[in-house]
């Protein structure tokens, strides 16, 4: 937070709140899928020891129709639990999503 412009410290907040409800309420209805991911996460984790979203998905795919933000709140739960830190950002793999920057992932030292 930028506490010389508590305005835009006070919007970041406001936007954090915000994406974490969606996700909330992406998830409900979810868990198994949340559940899963979670533990392909952690898989993925300890063998490779970093991790992006779509290392995720390739293991674990959301079929059209569904939402695709509950992998957002996989990610959500995976960052809270194991206590991934950013490491760096990677173009996407995924041709729809244009070579985006993702984030890759690891877990946090001790």
């Amino acid at each position: 937070m930028d506490p010389q412009d508590p305005p835009k410290a006070e919007g970041r907040r406001k936007g954090l709140a915000a994406r974490d409800e969606a996700l909330e309420r992406v998830s409900r209805g979810k868990t198994s899928y949340v559940s899963r991911g979670v533990e392909v996460g952690r898989m993925i984790l300890d063998a490779c020891g970093e991790l992006t979203s779509e290392d995720i998905r390739r293991s674990l795919p959301i079929f059209d129709g569904e939402e695709p933000r509950v992998l957002g709140a996989v990610m959500n739960k995976l960052i809270r639990d194991e206590g991934l830190v950013r490491d760096r950002y990677e173009p996407t793999s995924r041709p729809e999503a244009h070579g985006r920057p993702i984030a890759v992932w690891k877990r946090g030292e001790d």
